[in-house]
């Protein structure tokens, strides 16, 4: 036991600070286990690095929507019914051209909010989203073993009751659907940065301690899908939120306009 550490610790709590290398040292978790988690958010951000040139390509070319849907769909639906059999760097590729029509089916939302807003909101709605996926599965990895996977069966029944609103409200819309459509969303798929980063860890433990290998790119398919969504509905959030203010600022210009007419016309 290492006594110098703990009154360090002590002498850094005793003083009203934090003591920051304890609380970001993963030493629940194993060697194995840490290269492993290593590994999936490497092809975690190369599988964002796809999307970006994905999003980038189809917003100079504009594809038609139903044929990166059916590539979306062909490529998910290979890797789906190959996967026993495919191996790991055939399976990194077929998910890298999923990431990269997932990436361009974004482009006609990115242009949407660049027109209604600016170019610098679709830079903050990535800032917003990186921000709270790091957050979340950075708290996944620091808190006790195993502490929410519990949510599982929550996220599990709130997908379904989105499921069936999204059904009604597209027979009876209403803003109430789409509000909570948007925002239960968005904090259902944060909660998923949780439970699937735990997730991750427990499965990788499970497999190393059984001398197996587990699938670096199962993995790190499970949190890009998170983040996608949760980045879908942070643009969607702030282009209306620039919207109604540049309504609500042009309403009031007009207002204005009006009165001094009005003043005017008196005079």
């Amino acid at each position: 036991m290492d006594y110098r550490a703990d009154s360090r610790g002590a002498e850094n709590a005793a003083a009203g600070g934090i003591d920051w290398q304890a609380a970001l040292k993963l030493s629940a978790l194993s060697d194995h286990v840490r290269t492993h988690l290593l590994s999936v958010y490497s092809m975690l951000a190369a599988l964002l690095a796809c999307a970006a040139a994905g999003c980038l390509l189809n917003m100079y070319f504009h594809l038609p929507h139903l044929l990166l849907f059916g590539g979306s769909v062909a490529m998910l639906l290979y890797y789906l019914w190959n996967m026993a059999s495919m191996t790991e760097a055939l399976r990194a590729r077929v998910m890298l051209g999923f990431a990269a029509f997932s990436g361009a089916s974004l482009a006609p939302l990115v242009e949407m909010t660049a027109a209604v807003a600016s170019e610098w909101t679709v830079l903050a709605a990535l800032s917003c989203t990186a921000l709270i996926f790091g957050c979340f599965s950075l708290s996944a990895l620091l808190a006790r073993r195993r502490s929410y996977l519990f949510l599982g069966a929550w996220l599990s029944s709130a997908m379904t009751c989105l499921f069936w609103l999204g059904l009604v409200g597209m027979f009876f819309p209403n803003r109430v659907h789409h509000a909570l459509q948007l925002y239960g969303g968005l904090l259902m798929y944060s909660g998923f940065v949780i439970y699937d980063t735990q997730l991750i860890v427990e499965k990788a433990d499970v497999a190393f301690r059984n001398g197996l290998k587990p699938s670096v790119v199962d993995d790190a398919m499970k949190l890009f899908t998170d983040f996608i969504a949760i980045l879908r509905r942070v643009l969607i959030i702030l282009a209306r939120s620039q919207q109604r203010r540049s309504d609500d600022s042009r309403g009031n210009a007009s207002s204005k306009r009006r009165s001094s007419s009005h003043r005017s016309a008196y005079d």
